[in-house]
């Protein structure tokens, strides 16, 4: 029988979110990947480096029976583990294996697309397993005691780089749109610090979140690794391989290098998954290779799952609170303005609470014609234009016809919004900032949360971004550029059709 390797040609490095990285035909080398059919339970495909692990040859490993690669007992504890979940702790197993060298492996199996997949890796001795289960059982205790997400992440960041060893551990989290801010760190004293780093989300291709979906843990033990090709039988009919749910899956190109260009040697990544979309990710990086048994690998994900409860459970209790605090806030402004004199003798004490609420640097109050500016905001005449085109918005329905954001920045002088029936409440603008100058504040357009197109220095609103192209982990297209410019993020908003006008003006400094 003749042997194929599983190639796939070049990926175009300039194209990455058309590249199939579920796809690779290469696995990574620290173990060894066993593919049989289903329904026969026949073997179709093993790595090129099963003969020189196992101390059998490929060629005889090729269409024949599991249970001749396995032994009984193992095919049988195999095919239980089998109708678990995916990567579920029981799918890892310490096995004797029927191979000459080397038999007892740790094995993670799964199926996927019509194959059964088996990972072997070294085994765990024992004593690191007790370990492993004691450290974690202390770590899930640690975190129901969190209090807030912000302490939640903080600690999950502390206790994962504890029990893994990497140099330096991540929470992230992704916001509506796809674009990610590093919310907690913990890393080795002489690092850097990528605190509060955000990066747009075409830095994560569809296709990588997708995987990320599916995989909830992803290993890269040596980024400099040089990829070990499938084997399968000559059958030019049949599909690609499908290796979405394989911990030893090759990795793109495109991220290796990625990750090359920011030094990092090692990574893992742990998804965090709320309803069915990816709520953030845990990343951690080490600056040499580092390998992590397959069982450590399994309580991270139990500690993932564990963290994204708690986040669901702690976000709402926070959410609460805030809508209270809010409520009383607003109350405290109904009276001082009650027992002022005027609207602006009762507003202007309480202008730093009133950005506090909507988590604003700057408020712009147009009272009688006249515009009053407090806190950090645009200078007089930019807020003015401001003011007005959100009053037109504010007052009218969205149109079709409306201009985008993106047509207000080639729009000489001040845009004015065509009419349309009452509807829009608020509008929300991005300004960018270059080294040395001031915010420089887009017009917004229609809409009640519209977004500037993300750049290398552009900021989303109500936020800071540094460093942008720089993020910790991700699957990134922009591999070899370097960190943009600093940049800052400003949301505005306006009364809902009452007099007086106000808006709030946020450029958060970095």
């Amino acid at each position: 029988m003749s042997l194929v390797p599983l190639s796939n040609d070049a990926p175009d490095l300039s194209a990455c979110h058309r590249e199939p990285i579920h796809q690779p035909g290469s696995i990574q080398p620290h173990g060894v990947l066993i593919v049989a059919d289903a329904l026969t339970q026949r073997v179709t495909h093993v790595s090129a480096n099963f003969a020189r692990s196992t101390g059998m040859p490929s060629r005889s490993a090729l269409d024949a029976p599991l249970a001749e690669l396995l032994g009984p007992q193992a095919l049988s504890q195999v095919q239980k583990a089998l109708t678990s979940e995916r990567y579920a702790s029981t799918n890892i197993m310490t096995l004797d294996l029927a191979i000459a060298r080397e038999p007892r492996r740790s094995v993670s199996a799964h199926s996927h697309d019509g194959h059964i997949f088996l990972e072997l890796e070294a085994p765990s001795s024992a004593a690191d397993h007790e370990h492993v289960v004691s450290r974690v059982q202390a770590i899930l205790a640690q975190l129901r005691q969190a209090k807030s997400v912000a302490s939640l992440c903080e600690q999950t960041a502390e206790t994962l780089r504890a029990l893994t060893g990497y140099d330096r551990v991540m929470v992230y989290r992704f916001d509506p749109d796809g674009h990610g801010e590093v919310i907690a760190e913990n890393k080795r004293a002489d690092l850097a610090s990528f605190l509060h780093l955000r990066y747009p989300a075409s830095d994560i291709p569809s296709q990588a979140r997708q995987l990320y979906l599916k995989n909830r843990i992803r290993v890269i033990v040596d980024v400099g690794y040089e990829p070990v090709a499938m084997l399968g039988t000559a059958d030019a009919t049949a599909p690609p391989l499908d290796m979405s749910y394989c911990g030893l899956r090759s990795v793109s190109p495109t991220h290796l290098e990625y990750l090359h260009n920011m030094g990092v040697g090692a990574t893992l990544a742990i998804s965090l998954i709320q309803d069915d979309k990816l709520w953030g990710m845990i990343v951690c990086h080490h600056l040499t290779a580092h390998p992590v048994p397959s069982d450590l690998r399994s309580s991270c994900d139990l500690i993932g799952q564990l963290v994204m409860l708690l986040i669901g459970r702690v976000g709402e209790a926070e959410e609460l609170a805030q809508v209270i605090r809010r409520g009383h806030l607003m109350a405290s402004f109904k009276q001082a303005i009650e027992q002022s004199a005027s609207v602006l003798e009762g507003l202007a004490p309480m202008s730093v609470t009133l950005r506090d609420v909507v988590s604003a640097t700057g408020v712009a109050l147009r009272l009688n014609g006249k515009l009053h500016l407090f806190g950090v905001t645009p200078d007089a005449s930019q807020a003015q234009v401001l003011l007005d085109d959100l009053i037109a918005v504010a007052n009218h329905r969205c149109s079709p016809s409306m201009p985008s954001a993106h047509d207000f920045l080639s729009t000489p002088g001040r845009a004015t919004s065509p009419a349309a029936p009452s509807s829009c409440r608020s509008s929300t603008m991005s300004a960018t900032r270059s080294s040395g100058s001031g915010p420089s504040f887009r017009k917004p357009s229609c809409g009640a949360e519209t977004r500037a197109r993300p750049s290398t220095s552009t900021a989303r609103a109500g936020g800071s971004c540094r460093a942008s192209r720089l993020p910790p982990g991700a699957n990134s297209c922009e591999a070899r550029r370097r960190p943009g410019p600093r940049a800052t993020g400003a949301r505005l908003r306006i009364s809902d059709g009452s007099s007086p006008r106000a808006c709030c003006i946020t450029p958060k400094p970095t």
